[in-house]
């Protein structure tokens, strides 16, 4: 029996208060019941001490302290799934790819897989189970921790592109493509345009390279060394080519290669199916600008670019792309008396000509920052060639005078700033070095001009300019997030056979357009951050439980800023919190 028992304790002015309950204790533990005969007992008294009356007051009011209290992630994540389910994703993959008899289906693994390079891109699969327990996603989309391990995302992987349906890489055949891959693409897009009517008009297209530190024997045939624009010419690498739209740079196509290929033998093949899909997306387009740069132009590849007619959809193809200015030295010798027009801190020249083949219009800048800084970069390599020359010439001592110029004459062949120079050797066999000054002012007289054409001549000298200058950097930064650490990390490359090679770009290029149309969300809502701002306000909101008793714990979510509420508002984070800030559970339902 159990009662609270008052004590008035000699020198304190208020009584205190004790919880005290008898029970009756066996002498000899042996014995069992309670009856007569069951053995003796003897009675025993458990006191606690609860305080004075305003003590206990005090405590009641604080209420009882959690035994022990667990966080898992909720903004962040929660966002990211908002936007997956938004766009459909997985019920567009699993349209295509069937699901096995067991297990989730393809699409589930898709969107886990954008989950994971945009909320943990530094995990990996094998990583990915016990890290996504710490989330609230295993709850909400009621997933069985035992389906998510690295074997069931390769598995399901290999449904949207299997081993046997990638054809081995030859010369005439770089692309590691599938239709399944791109028919996804496009069905996710339907569901973009059908949200959010991107425009597709003008598109802006360029190719980079991923690293991988795979080993000479792995037998990835697409990933093989070349230049490597991180610097690591080292290390097997795999061609990424993206074209976006310039209404946001969202990616709209994603084409993987062989990582020796170079990109302008990739530009045909990659414009044939990017026109394609926009004619299947937007069937009223009937004119479409192409904007890339300097390093896919040829004769034939633009050609075959304005040929090129999507069936049932009379599309006009019209490019804005960059020129290499020594093809065009007449056009570089003009002064700059001649360019008539500015364009913010630009002197522009404009005038009609024919590029490869094709009427078109030329405009011509120059940027006085540009040129100073060309001049350095130039001035430093003429010092350094004068500086490599005499260190051969006084190192090299052995070896006729003849043998020892023809090498001196290879060398200045390789330096950048060699031809700036005037090699000679006196009778005493010392060397003379003269500054040819007349090339150094005629490369001067080339600095800070940059040659930009468009096949379509209505267009005006700020548009042109506006596309190429301002726009076109937007698929520069998509390449930027697919490899920032904290964003996606589409680099180094893991995954080691062609056909899990493919689904991880697919992944990695979904993350980026899921990134995008967030981050146009919040522009629309005038609240000016950067993905990764945006990304740590939400990952600061948390759910945290609460754990009070062997059965029962609270969830409560994290108290937000005034930014941080604006943003939970915004993505609708309501429909992934509990229904109450504070809600009690069973402790099952919460393993923390």
């Amino acid at each position: 029996m159990a009662t609270i028992v008052v004590k008035h304790i000699p020198g304190m002015k208020e009584p205190v208060y004790y919880y005290q309950r008898s029970y009756r204790v066996k002498l000899h533990p042996s014995d069992a019941g309670k009856g007569p005969g069951s053995g003796p007992s003897r009675v025993k008294t458990e006191t606690i001490y609860l305080g004075t009356a305003d003590h206990i007051r005090d405590r009641c009011r604080v209420g009882t302290p959690p035994q022990a209290v667990h966080a898992k992630a909720f903004g962040w994540a929660a966002a990211v799934l908002g936007m997956i389910e938004r766009l459909g994703i997985v019920p567009a993959v699993d349209r295509l790819v069937p699901k096995r008899h067991q297990g989730l289906t393809p699409g589930t693994y898709v969107a886990l897989g954008i989950l994971a390079k945009l909320c943990a891109p530094d995990k990996s699969w094998r990583g990915f189970g016990s890290w996504v327990q710490k989330t609230i996603v295993p709850e909400r989309w009621e997933l069985p921790p035992t389906l998510l391990d690295a074997q069931n995302f390769w598995d399901q992987w290999d449904l949207l592109c299997p081993e046997a349906s990638v054809s081995p890489t030859t010369d005439d055949a770089p692309l590691l493509e599938t239709d399944t891959i791109l028919r996804i693409e496009e069905a996710i897009w339907d569901n973009v345009q059908t949200q959010y009517r991107i425009r597709l008009d003008e598109v802006l297209y360029d190719a980079t390279n991923c690293f991988t530190f795979f080993q000479p024997e792995t037998a990835a045939s697409r990933a093989q060394r070349g230049h490597n624009k991180a610097g690591r010419d080292a290390q097997r690498q795999v061609g990424l080519a993206l074209a976006a739209t310039r209404d946001g740079g969202f990616p709209l196509l994603s084409l993987v290669y062989r990582g020796n290929c170079h990109d302008a033998k990739l530009f045909p093949e990659s414009m044939t199916r990017l026109i394609t899909r926009i004619a299947r997306l937007q069937q009223d387009a009937h004119h479409l600008i192409l904007i890339f740069d300097r390093g896919n132009n040829s004769q034939a590849n633009l050609n075959a670019l304005m040929a090129h007619k999507p069936k049932d959809a009379p599309l006009r193809v019209d490019v804005i792309g960059g020129l290499v200015g020594t093809h065009h030295r007449d056009l570089l010798a003009k002064p700059l008396k001649a360019y008539p027009h500015t364009y913010e801190n630009l002197r522009v020249w404009t005038g009609e000509r024919t590029v490869y083949g094709l009427s078109a219009t030329v405009v011509m800048t120059y940027h006085p920052g540009l040129a100073a800084r060309q001049r350095r970069a130039l001035d430093r390599q003429i010092r350094r060639a004068h500086d490599a020359l005499q260190e051969y010439w006084t190192t090299h001592v052995r070896g006729s005078s003849a043998t020892r110029q023809a090498g001196l004459a290879k060398l200045q062949a390789k330096l950048r700033g060699g031809r700036f120079w005037t090699v000679a050797v006196d009778d005493q066999d010392h060397l003379r070095l003269r500054a040819n000054r007349a090339a150094r002012a005629a490369r001067y007289q080339e600095h800070g001009k940059r040659l930009l054409f468009s096949t379509d001549q209505s267009l005006t000298i700020e548009a042109i300019l506006s596309a190429y200058n301002r726009d076109k950097v937007q698929i520069e930064d998509d390449f930027r997030v697919l490899k920032a650490p904290d964003l996606v990390r589409i680099q180094p490359l893991r995954h080691w056979t062609d056909s899990k090679i493919r689904v991880y770009a697919l992944v990695c290029v979904l993350a980026l357009l899921v990134l995008k149309l967030m981050m146009r969300t919040v522009a629309e809502h005038q609240l000016g951050m950067s993905a990764l701002v945006l990304k740590q306000e939400l990952t600061d909101i948390q759910e945290i439980y609460l754990q009070m008793n062997a059965t029962t714990l609270h969830r409560v979510l994290t108290t937000r800023s005034t930014i941080q509420q604006q943003l939970y508002d915004l993505f609708d984070l309501n429909q992934y919190a509990p229904q109450k800030d504070l809600t009690a559970l069973p402790l099952h339902t919460a393993n923390a």
